[in-house]
């Protein structure tokens, strides 16, 4: 089925029926509206849904059911939102979830377990938050990350093991932080570490 593109309208609510239809559906464009929240169950009859742009919205929050029936996910981008949170399992129900971009929101924190189903995921942006720490296991369970983007949040430090899993990791962006110092040994699990931004 063709991507449903409905971004850019000026819309401010979202149905919860809306895509109760459209079954197979694979991409949909929600990006640059009014949305300040979406249903839980939005995307409960679209198993075949790839792609996901959410981007430039007003989410405030997101249902922890919004990808309970979305198996076949790989791409979600929630730029520039309000979002303070995410929930814990938001993402237990997308094991083929490759690229995420949650950047510019106001998240402070992130639930250790978040991405603990997502062993395929390969690009994490979460430039331009609030993030005061990274929870320590936050990547144990996705060991194809080769690109992580901090940058522009309120981190003093990191945790030791925070990519000891991530054996392919090529990119790491932390500039624009509060960061003094990195701890020893951080990267030496990272033999193909490529790049890493500090400023």
């Amino acid at each position: 089925m063709a991507p449903l593109n409905l971004s850019n309208l000026g819309c401010e609510e979202l149905p919860g029926n809306l895509l109760d239809d459209v079954v197979d559906l694979e991409s949909i464009w929600l990006n640059k509206n009014l949305f300040a929240d979406i249903p839980s169950e939005f995307f409960l009859h679209t198993p075949n849904l790839i792609h996901v742009n959410l981007s430039h919205n007003l989410l405030q929050s997101l249902p922890d059911t919004l990808f309970s029936n979305t198996p076949l996910l790989r791409y979600v981008y929630l730029t520039n939102n309000n979002l303070t949170a995410i929930p814990e399992f938001l993402f237990t129900n997308t094991p083929h979830l490759e690229s995420l971009n949650l950047s510019g929101n106001c998240l402070r924190a992130l639930p250790e377990r978040l991405f603990e189903k997502n062993g395929l995921l390969r690009c994490l942006d979460l430039e331009k938050n609030a993030l005061e720490n990274i929870p320590e296991n936050l990547f144990s369970g996705s060991p194809l990350l080769s690109s992580i983007g901090l940058n522009g949040n309120l981190l003093t430090e990191l945790p030791e093991n925070l990519f000891k899993n991530c054996r392919i990791l090529e990119t790491v962006l932390l500039s624009n932080n509060m960061i003094r110092h990195l701890r020893a040994g951080l990267f030496d699990d990272n033999p193909f570490l490529r790049h890493v931004e500090l400023q």
